[in-house]
């Protein structure tokens, strides 16, 4: 369906049309809601839109409007933030795990823990956390 072709349906047709055309492609779709008579849509044809493009916006229950634009904008900042959070996590865990090692690895060096005891603990073989001692601290 060619853009031509889009410009034949009525507002809220189209835009779910559109919406569903571009879908796949980041910029297209992006470009196609940022065009000022698709920000805009009833309640109905966005519930259209989410279901068959499985896209996370939320549409209120009635009728209405929603800015489609600003709803796919605030799923993304919300994913966004999602995500942060997890890699903030993620960090905190990896952070605690290298500085779990780095501990071992000095009470091996000044001679309060065997490296069979310490490598245990790291939840490795021997020889893994002697490869972990040379390392560069």
């Amino acid at each position: 369906m060619t853009e031509d072709d889009l410009e034949k349906f009525s507002s809220n047709l189209r835009g779910v049309l559109g919406y569903i055309k571009y879908s796949k492609d980041k910029k297209e779709l992006s470009r196609f809601l940022n065009n000022s008579q698709m920000q805009n849509m009833d309640n109905d044809a966005a519930r259209v839109i989410r279901d068959i493009t499985k896209t996370p916006i939320y549409v209120p229950e009635g009728k209405g409007e929603i800015n489609v634009c600003e709803a796919v904008k605030d799923m993304i900042n919300e994913s966004r933030l999602e995500g942060r959070a997890e890699g903030k996590a993620e960090g905190r865990v990896e952070g605690k795990a290298e500085g779990k090692i780095q501990m071992l690895k000095e009470l091996v060096k000044d001679g309060t823990l065997s490296v069979v005891k310490a490598a245990a603990k790291a939840n490795m073989t021997a020889e893994q956390f002697k490869k972990e001692l040379d390392k560069e601290v």
